[in-house]
């Protein structure tokens, strides 16, 4: 039985995507085990992670990363700023756009600014949703 298994490659990380049985981990860390041995470079398992999808039961989470020996985790943080989502992407996960839109033109003082000024700013502000949505669809209750 040959195991299906996917990567993508982002930066300097790696995800791998896998069936969640023994079998698939088994021969997943018998693949990183050659390349480790053939190239030297060796997986870091204090920042190495595991996420599994719904549904997996908690016991099998727990097998299958104490034997790879990586951190389950339930979230899978952020990568160069952006959130990584693995659920539905709703008006609350992206109101971190909007508080950081408001953090900015909070923190300057428009009354001050000169003409050129002013500009700087709304290309400031308007940086802030143009980087998500090079990666996300941000919603249009999001904008409203």
């Amino acid at each position: 039985m040959r195991p299906d298994l996917s990567h993508m490659f982002f930066a300097n990380d790696l995800v791998i995507f896998s069936k969640t049985d023994l079998k698939h981990v088994e021969v997943l860390k018998e693949i990183l085990n050659k390349f480790c041995n053939i190239s030297s470079h060796w997986v870091n398992v204090w920042k190495a992670i595991m996420f599994f999808s719904r549904g997996v039961k908690d016991n099998l989470k727990d097998n299958l990363s104490s034997l790879l020996g990586y951190q389950k985790v339930h979230n899978l943080g952020t990568c160069l700023g952006i959130p990584l989502f693995h659920d539905r992407i709703t008006y609350f996960t992206l109101r971190f756009v909007v508080d950081q839109v408001h953090s900015e033109l909070n923190n300057w003082d428009v009354k001050q600014l000169s003409m050129a000024g002013r500009i700087t700013l709304v290309q400031s502000v308007l940086s802030i949703p143009n980087y998500f949505m090079q990666s996300i669809h941000i919603l249009k209750g999001v904008c409203d």
